[in-house]
């Protein structure tokens, strides 16, 4: 009887911590999937507000310059095309394998 009940116990606390492993695994897996979401979301917002798919050439170069000198980084902004519309610091070449490599899907520019 008291060899059951210890089976019983040990039983139960192990099914218990597998529970609550897996809970916890499944919350962690839906927050990051919902933290990247979150980024992406504002990430694109963010370049579509400040570099508006109907812009100006002339106009969009000031702004990456802009940008370029705020975030000390290259920038390279290409056209639906492939067509290099402004750049500030050294051109980043477009990866030809990945028509789409980089691209911000705002409206139709991708």
């Amino acid at each position: 009887m008291r060899n059951s009940l210890f089976v019983k116990i040990y039983l139960t606390v192990l099914v218990s911590l597998a529970v609550v492993a897996i809970a916890s695994a499944i919350f962690v897996r839906m927050g990051q999937e919902r933290e990247h979401a979150g980024w992406s979301g504002r990430r694109d917002a963010f370049i579509e507000a400040m570099l508006p798919a109907d812009t100006d050439p002339a106009l969009l170069q000031p702004t990456v310059e802009r940008l370029s000198a705020a975030f000390d980084a290259d920038i390279s902004v290409y056209g639906p095309q492939g067509r290099l519309l402004a750049a500030a610091g050294r051109p980043i070449p477009r990866k030809r394998s990945d028509p789409g490599a980089g691209c911000i899907p705002a409206g139709n520019t991708c």
